[in-house]
């Protein structure tokens, strides 16, 4: 079964709070393109379809998605090195919101690496839970 991080940002909004100025959140500031990503503990068959995917970071605590021509945008909050976006959307009357709760393990000028957990709910209820860890380059 493919997981397409793409298909689900495609139907979201992103909404987050605010939180202190670190130097994690100086550094992530800027567009970010994913070169590899991989499931933890997948099951068989399982994929993570993000390649390619471009995360743009604003300075006002903005941010878009940009994916197969499709631009999702929202906010994001950092604490410390812990990076959290929630992102909601409603779409044929139907509403989902991918949880997305991630620990940046490395930032430079030029590269990101980040492992956490995304949880997608229906209804309020988490509908699918997936472990990750997804590299990324400054453009």
């Amino acid at each position: 079964m493919k997981k397409s991080i793409f298909a689900t940002l495609m139907a979201v909004v992103l909404t987050l709070g605010l939180a202190s100025c670190t130097k994690t959140e100086k550094k992530i500031i800027g567009s970010w393109q994913c070169t590899s990503a991989t499931l933890i503990d997948a099951e068989e068959g399982e994929d993570l379809i993000m390649e390619g995917t471009v995360f743009t970071f604003n300075a006002d605590k903005t941010v878009s998605i940009t994916s197969d021509g499709r631009t999702e945008t929202g906010t994001y909050s950092v604490d410390k090195e812990d990076l959290i976006i929630t992102v909601t959307m409603t779409e044929e009357g139907m509403t989902a919101t991918l949880n997305m709760d991630v620990d940046v393990l490395e930032i430079t000028k030029t590269n990101m690496t980040i492992e956490g957990k995304m949880d997608i709910l229906f209804g309020g209820q988490v509908t699918d839970s997936t472990k990750f860890k997804a590299s990324f380059k400054k453009l």
